[in-house]
């Protein structure tokens, strides 16, 4: 298959963009961007596609573009629209197999990708924002095959891009650099947006605050919880970050309100919610833990029944954000 019957395929699955780039070894950017200490949780990232697939001569960078909900939601939007991405691309992957490519799910460190192949702009977050899409993304990324007479000079497929089904850069000719925004100096909407000051206007994000990176461990510590307003994480940072402001909000589907009802999420019904941010993400009892904590910050003293039934449950991660919640509802 050619790369535009590959980019149309991906937008039929809900991809808005798609990018075709070389294999290269990412390791040398990676650590140079990681300031040679790579976070513990990135150490399974795959940094030289050419070298782990040597059948596959192209990275697909896939972009799933999404709406989020209005700021005062609690609903995981980025969770949401990762884990659609996620089945999307299993599905895109089965069809290329079967018209005989080799195609692989491949995790690369991102922001290296991006680095080296010059799309969008790395801001202070430590978000990609990928014009015209924002921060407002879910990124997949696919090793794959193309055929020898589609893949031309190398260079030619290092950023090629095509979004919403039309080609930017063309197909044929010197593949130009896709557009990079200004950078990020002088602005601080997103350090100021911040409840956890994660974010220095100077040095960038400070993961070890960033509330995002604990949303994926059962227990909170109380710092977070006192600062965390969303289920799964924060996005205050991409709402206030002028790179986004073309993008509108949307009001969540009726499936969408059910699954995420707080008092469903507090009796541990939490099969329907675990459907729309996958497994991983709705895993040791973590939704309902959070729920107690979004429901205290509502201040649904309606719920605290509930909650205090909570607060001798046997997981102490649950345990303990029910009587946070208690205790803040009680005030």
């Amino acid at each position: 298959m050619t790369r535009k019957e590959i980019a149309a395929l991906a937008h039929a699955r809900g991809f808005a963009g798609v990018f075709f780039l070389r294999p290269t070894n990412l390791a040398p950017i990676w650590l140079t961007l990681c300031r040679g200490a790579c976070p513990p949780h990135t150490q399974g990232l795959c940094l030289n596609p050419a070298l782990a697939h040597p059948a596959a001569n192209c990275v697909l960078l896939l972009v799933r573009a999404y709406t989020p909900f209005a700021a005062e939601s609690y609903l995981p939007g980025y969770y949401i629209a990762s884990n659609a991405g996620y089945f999307a691309v299993k599905a895109l992957i089965r069809t290329l197999a079967a018209q005989g490519h080799y195609a692989r799910h491949i995790e690369v460190p991102l922001i290296a990708l991006a680095r080296q192949a010059n799309i969008g702009t790395l801001c202070k977050n430590a978000l990609l924002d990928i014009p015209p899409f924002g921060t407002r993304t879910a990124l997949f990324t696919v090793a794959i095959d193309l055929a020898a007479s589609d893949t031309l000079a190398n260079d030619l497929i290092a950023n090629n891009v095509i979004a919403n089904g039309a080609i930017a850069n063309g197909m044929t000719g010197v593949a130009a650099p896709y557009p990079v925004r200004h950078n990020c100096a002088g602005c601080r909407d997103c350090a100021d947006a911040c409840p956890a000051q994660a974010i220095d206007p100077a040095a960038g994000l400070l993961a070890h605050k960033c509330l995002r990176n604990f949303m994926e461990k059962d227990a909170l510590p109380p710092w977070v919880m006192a600062r965390v307003t969303g289920l799964l994480g924060c996005e205050r940072c991409m709402a206030a970050c002028r790179r986004n402001r073309h993008i509108g909000i949307r009001q969540a589907t009726g499936a969408e309100s059910a699954a995420f009802d707080l008092k469903r999420l507090l009796w541990e019904n939490i099969a329907p919610a675990r459907s729309l941010v996958g497994k991983n993400m709705a895993t040791g009892k973590r939704l309902t833990a959070q729920a107690a904590v979004i429901a205290a910050h509502r201040k649904r003293t309606d719920l605290l029944p509930d909650i205090k039934r909570l607060t001798t449950h046997e997981h102490p991660a649950v345990r303990h954000a029910a009587i946070w919640a208690r205790n803040r509802l009680d005030q």
